[in-house]
């Protein structure tokens, strides 16, 4: 009765241990073989970069299978990734039946084709503020960013125009700026901006301290009140008077 329960428990193990039936084969999946390869060999990040130059924009990249590309129309990559992946495809893809590439999408706007590395990761220039053609430069004798003569000729703005080309808006950040220059630049933009295509807007927000979005005028250009200010001309000439009378009281 023993040696037939030993028996038994020999037949269930066995059973537990093949877990198949016998005879089957293991079935292997090339594409996950391909891929592994692929990663052991470290290549260089898909999309990270360090300056414009490490980036290109391409029409299709390396998909889930490294030895096939799938059509993006125009996605940017670290230049470096893709030129790693061909030389790979060179050593690693002889016999590799790929499926044909889906048609290219809607063409983009002229600036998806710009690469760029922004924040450390390849984009393009559609985020990108475009620099002022003749058309939208502000005209001559408007006012300046930043001018000023007293405190209420400032005010403190998220979004204010940008620097680089007032037609579009810059960052969400309060920023100080001129009352008149922020009126000119509202007027101006319905008829100098219409052909400039600025970016979305950035919609980050911000909490500042209260200095930091109290506007000052300060030496006739705009600021906030964080910084120091200088005390009125009274007090900066007693000041003078005791630095002289502490200067000649030492000799």
């Amino acid at each position: 009765m023993r040696c037939a329960q030993i028996g038994t428990l020999v037949v269930v193990a066995t059973a537990c241990k093949d877990g198949a039936p016998h005879g089957e084969p293991v079935r292997r999946d090339p594409v996950a073989e391909r891929a592994a390869a692929w990663s052991a060999t470290s290549p260089p990040p898909a999309r990270a970069c360090q300056s414009d130059g490490d980036c290109g924009v391409f029409p299709v990249v390396p998909g889930d299978d490294p030895c096939c590309d799938v059509t993006v129309t125009a996605l940017p990559m670290n230049v470096r990734f893709m030129q790693a992946n061909t030389e790979w495809r060179k050593r690693n893809c002889a016999g590799v039946e790929c499926a044909p590439n889906a048609l290219p999408g809607a063409q983009p706007a002229s600036c998806a084709f710009t690469p760029r590395c922004a924040a450390g990761t390849c984009a393009d220039a559609c985020n990108e503020v475009p620099a002022p053609t003749a058309m939208s430069a502000m005209p001559a004798g408007s006012p300046g960013r930043l001018d000023c003569k007293v405190d209420d000729d400032c005010m403190v703005v998220g979004w204010a125009p940008s620097i680089k080309n007032p037609c579009c808006d810059g960052s969400p950040i309060p920023t100080p700026v001129s009352r008149a220059y922020v009126q000119a630049v509202q007027m101006w933009r319905a008829l100098g901006c219409k052909e400039v295509a600025c970016p979305a807007r950035d919609t980050s927000t911000f909490s500042l301290d209260e200095c930091a979005t109290t506007p000052r005028c300060l030496k006739r250009k705009c600021a906030d009140a964080c910084g120091p200010r200088r005390p009125p001309r009274s007090q900066r000439s007693s000041g003078r008077c005791r630095r002289r009378r502490s200067a000649s009281s030492r000799w």
